[in-house]
């Protein structure tokens, strides 16, 4: 399998006065830690680490806006280890700006990388090891995330963008995470480029949820858990030139995400898939509610610099026959209101009671493997609101059944759903 390479980069930004007269501020000739460096640090100043193990938790704040953290050689990284089982991250950085880290291992953090609130950050050619999550970006926006090469995680995703915009990953490798080689939820604006997410080991290759126009191309989604790509609700998708073979479920999995509305879409954009475990490519189109709805909007070209246009998406008027469906077994995590509108958590059935049946559309069976639980965003996903209600009716059901046991209680939420058979 091609690999991509590990680029360098350069920033593209005039310097201002500040910054143009930055400081460089040497890791262990002048200060013993990385964090002793970054305190003493200013804007714009760099941190210069040489080689060697820094048993460290490093945390930047305050007005070190546009601070670079990086290796003194590049061919010899330092490392910064991080304590596994413990809730200390590698690098956690709090409301500055760009920030740049480059060339540097971080492993056995609880995240490698932590961005909360954090605007225009750079991290250039990282080698991410054994994290419980190796990147995560929360509430942020104009990240980038470049050559990056993430080598397994303890628990959680490779990368975790979770309602930060405009988010780029480019020329990055993603090997064995537990979760999702990436995870995006309200992160319009993804941007996925040349990159390679392989063997995830408990879920999806890619998985993009409600974030309006995200971009992937030229990347490969191979031998992962569950589908090699899944995007949701996710509408102006562009999906180019990139393929998914051997996952376990789907390959290319789009629903609710126009302009694609078939496989044939996917499939016109230069992607291929082969050798999945359930469907190659499957698309689930996003429906209109009235009788008349708008003509289909135009697919992306499969080049970036071509100036023609892939064949619009056509409409039609047969009716779909209805989806067979299929009945299972079902343990549910619930949270309920009892008769004082005091909330808890409870298990639905209770612990040694028979599982709850439940019938499901049988296209949506492979969603749910046996014991993977499944929390309610991700019902959400899978069946929309109408899922989420069949579970809502059984769960409420079985509450009626325990009026003995939490009189005048009723439903509050689904937490999580488990298929038993």
């Amino acid at each position: 399998m091609h690999m991509p390479a590990v680029r360098t980069f350069t920033l593209g930004i005039v310097l201002s006065p500040i910054l143009a007269s930055a400081a460089v501020l040497e890791v262990p000739s002048q200060f013993a830690t990385i964090q002793q460096a970054v305190n003493a640090a200013g804007a714009g100043d760099v941190v210069r680490v040489g080689p060697g193990v820094y048993q460290e938790r490093v945390r930047i704040a305050g007005g070190r806006v546009g601070l670079t953290i990086e290796a003194a050689d590049p061919a010899n990284p330092p490392t910064i280890a991080g304590k596994p089982n413990t809730s200390n991250d590698g690098i956690r950085v709090a409301g500055v700006s760009g920030v740049v880290l480059r060339e540097l291992r971080i492993q056995g953090a609880n995240d490698c990388v932590r961005l909360d609130h954090v605007r225009g950050a750079r991290l250039e050619g990282l080698e991410l090891v054994a994290c419980r999550l190796a990147v995560r970006l929360s509430k942020g926006s104009g990240n980038t995330i470049a050559g990056a090469r993430i080598l397994g995680t303890r628990g959680a995703q490779g990368i975790l963008v979770d309602r930060a915009a405009a988010t780029e990953v480019a020329d990055t490798v993603i090997t064995g995470p537990q979760r999702e080689g990436i995870a995006a939820r309200n992160a319009p604006g993804l941007v996925v480029l040349r990159t390679v997410v392989t063997s995830s080991h408990g879920a999806d290759g890619i998985r993009v949820a409600s974030s309006d126009s995200p971009r992937l191309e030229d990347s490969r989604f191979d031998g992962n858990h569950h589908d090699g790509l899944h995007v949701s609700d996710s509408a102006g998708l562009v999906l180019l030139n990139s393929t998914a073979n051997g996952n376990e479920s789907v390959g290319f999995r789009i629903e609710l995400s126009p302009p694609y509305a078939s496989v044939a879409d996917v499939l016109a954009t230069g992607n291929t898939a082969a050798g999945n475990g359930t469907a190659d490519v499957r698309v689930v189109p996003k429906k209109c509610n009235t009788s008349t709805c708008p003509p289909p909007p135009t697919l992306p070209t499969t080049s970036t610099t071509s100036t023609t246009t892939a064949p619009a998406v056509t409409t039609t008027t047969t009716t779909a026959p209805p989806v067979p469906e299929v009945l299972a077994s079902w343990r549910m995590y619930v949270r309920i209101a009892d008769a004082q509108n005091r909330e808890l958590n409870v298990d639905a059935p209770r612990t040694g009671d028979a599982p709850i049946d439940v019938a499901i559309p049988a296209d949506l069976v492979s969603d749910f493997r046996v014991n993977d639980q499944v929390s309610d965003n991700e019902l959400s996903d899978f069946g929309g609101p109408d899922l989420v209600a069949r579970f809502a009716d059984a769960a409420a059901a079985w509450l009626a059944g325990q009026s003995e046991r939490y009189p005048g209680a009723h439903l509050v939420a689904i937490v999580w759903v488990k298929r038993t058979s």
